[in-house]
C-alpha cells in the first residue's frame, strides 16, 4: 500500500486449468492473509496495485477471452467493473474489446490502462483517477470515410426536330460504377504506458503504423489532463522493448 503497511497479491486457488486467481492482502508486520471477495466466478484476477485512499485496482480475465479492470475501494467493499466507463471517444471510433493490466502512479492519484480496439486495430491509452473516472484518452484513433467521387452531370437532351448545325446533339453520359468509400484511420496505431515518475507524470509511447519491421515512434510525457509533451521521435527496426524509470 502507499503507506507501506499492507501487501496485495494474487493466488491461484485451483491449481488446474483454467487458472483462477483471487486477490489477498496481508499486513507487512505479519498476520493472517485476507481474501478479497468470497466464492468463485468467471474472472481470474491479477496484478493488484494500490491507489490513493487505500483502494485497489487489478486486472481480470475470463476463459472466453474477455478482460476488464476491477476497482475495490475497501477490503469489505464491492468490486466495480471499469470497462463500462471506457467508452470510445466518439461514434466514429472503434469500441474496445480488451484491457491490459493497469499501471498506477507512485502517488496513487491516477492509473493508465491499454484498451485494445475491436478487430485488433491497435490500442488507446486510458487515464483514470483514483475514483475510477476516465479523465483522459491518449493516442485515440478516429475512423474517417472518404468523400464519394463526383457524379456525372446530366446534359440537356435536344429534340430531333431541334437539331441543326448550330445545335449539335450531345450524347447522354454513361452510367458509372460508384464504389463505396473506404474507411480511413487517423491517429496513432498503438499507445502504451511505460512508467510514472516521482512527479506524477506518465511516460508513454505511440507508434504510427502496424508494421512489425519498422516502427515510427513518439515518446511523450503526460503532465496532466489534456497536457502531453513530445520528448522524442524516430524510427527503428523491429519491436520496442520494456522501459524502466530510474
Amino acid at each position: 500500500s502507499l503507506d507501506g503497511t499492507t501487501l496485495a497479491f494474487a493466488v491461484d486457488e485451483t491449481g488446474i486449468p483454467p487458472t483462477q486467481r483471487v486477490i489477498y492482502t496481508v499486513p507487512v508486520a505479519g498476520g493472517v492473509p485476507q481474501r478479497l471477495g468470497s466464492g468463485f466466478d468467471e474472472w481470474s484476477r491479477s496484478a493488484p496495485q494500490w491507489l490513493a485512499g487505500g483502494a485497489l485496482i487489478y486486472s481480470a480475465q475470463a476463459p472466453d477471452g474477455r478482460s476488464t479492470i476491477f476497482l475495490r475501494r475497501t477490503a469489505e467493499g464491492v468490486e466495480e467493473d471499469l470497462a463500462g466507463a471506457a467508452v470510445p471517444p466518439s461514434a466514429d471510433a472503434e469500441p474496445y474489446t480488451a484491457f491490459a493490466r493497469p499501471l498506477a502512479g507512485r502517488d496513487g492519484r491516477y492509473f493508465a490502462v491499454e484498451a485494445l480496439r475491436s478487430e485488433r486495430n491497435g490500442a488507446d491509452l486510458l487515464i483514470f483517477d483514483d475514483q475510477g473516472l476516465l479523465v483522459d484518452r491518449l493516442g485515440s484513433q478516429q475512423i474517417r470515410t472518404s468523400s464519394p467521387p463526383p457524379q456525372p452531370t446530366p446534359t440537356q437532351r435536344v429534340a430531333p426536330n431541334q437539331i441543326n448545325e448550330a445545335t449539335p446533339a450531345t450524347p447522354r453520359p454513361t452510367a458509372e460504377l460508384v464504389l463505396p468509400a473506404e474507411p480511413r484511420r487517423e491517429g496513432p496505431f498503438w499507445s502504451r504506458g511505460l512508467a510514472w515518475n516521482s512527479a506524477g507524470q506518465l511516460l508513454y509511447l505511440s507508434t504510427n503504423c502496424t508494421s512489425p519491421t519498422i516502427q515510427e515512434y513518439q515518446l511523450y510525457r503526460w503532465n496532466g489532463i489534456q497536457r502531453s509533451e513530445l520528448l522524442a521521435s524516430g524510427q527503428r527496426l523491429g519491436g520496442i522493448g520494456t522501459a524502466a524509470m530510474v
